[in-house]
């Protein structure tokens, strides 16, 4: 609504900036609604756009709710432990994030569906909240579409989806791949790659994740296990860059890749073989 008001006066993203202080980097995240609004920043975009009464009251109305739902994902969060909160804050400040995970789909990767379902698997109680917590990271891909994604993955992962004949499991499996087809068509920023049966290592890496920022001091990779998160300062991270490195070298061009998750998303619109 704010850059719709915006264009109807002739107003450039720099003119609204210069008018209620902002500058127009900010703008473009407001008008993205990537970054909160106070009441009384909004009332000065009101009043320097001139909107209508109804539409004033509707801008307001919008930007409260949207404020309550902060305050939810706020409250959620806090019970996050303290290692996913930092994971949280490393991923959207990184530039470029390389994954490597074998037997399940990347965090980064994962639809609802499926995040539920490996929650519930896990014996996990709090299963709205940890789903909660999760989708935020989901959200990188849309506010930084100029930073690199790298995902590589055994082709076990996708054969353990397609493998799922409980009640419900063919269904998050679907969607679970078409998830992953959508990420990489839509976002050029996002790369998965698969490592096949046939031509992959005989040895491979436990999962892991390489975070690279502009800073290169602030480099680091991690593993996520059931006892919590293991870091790696930067001086590990070569080492894992070359592991990486190693799987991408076995791994399927991404277009191939794609190809490979289509032929399993049909595979999961079959019936099952009666044996």
């Amino acid at each position: 609504m704010i850059a719709a008001a915006r264009r109807a006066r002739g107003l450039t993203q720099q003119d609204l900036g210069d008018a209620i202080g902002y500058s127009q980097p900010n703008v473009s995240k407001i008008e993205r609604a990537t970054l909160q609004i106070r009441p009384a920043e909004l009332k000065k975009i009101i009043a320097t756009l001139e909107v209508t009464s109804a539409d004033a009251e509707k801008m307001q109305a919008l930007n409260e709710a949207a404020e309550a739902r902060r305050v939810r994902a706020e409250f959620r969060l806090a019970a996050t432990p303290g290692w996913f909160r930092d994971i949280l804050t490393a991923e959207g400040e990184a530039k470029a994030i390389y994954s490597w995970t074998g037997e399940r789909i990347s965090g980064l990767l994962q639809c609802e569906s499926y995040m539920l379902d490996q929650f519930l698997a896990s014996g996990r109680d709090d299963v709205d909240d940890a789903v909660h917590e999760r989708q935020i990271r989901t959200q990188l891909f849309e506010r930084h579409p100029d930073r690199d994604y790298h995902f590589i993955i055994s082709e076990s992962a996708v054969e353990r989806l397609r493998g799922a004949r409980k009640i419900g499991g063919m269904a998050v499996a679907l969607e679970q791949l078409r998830h992953m087809i959508d990420l990489a068509e839509r976002h050029p920023s996002v790369t998965i790659q698969i490592v096949p049966f046939d031509d992959g290592p005989l040895y491979a890496e436990l999962d892991f994740h390489v975070l690279q920022f502009d800073d290169s001091d602030q480099d680091f990779a991690y593993n996520e296990s059931i006892n919590g998160l293991t870091t790696h300062d930067k001086k590990e991270v070569p080492h894992h860059l070359d592991a990486w490195q190693a799987m991408h070298n076995s791994a399927l061009t991404p277009e191939k890749s794609i190809a490979l998750l289509r032929q399993a998303a049909a595979g999961c619109t079959r019936p099952p073989h009666q044996t």
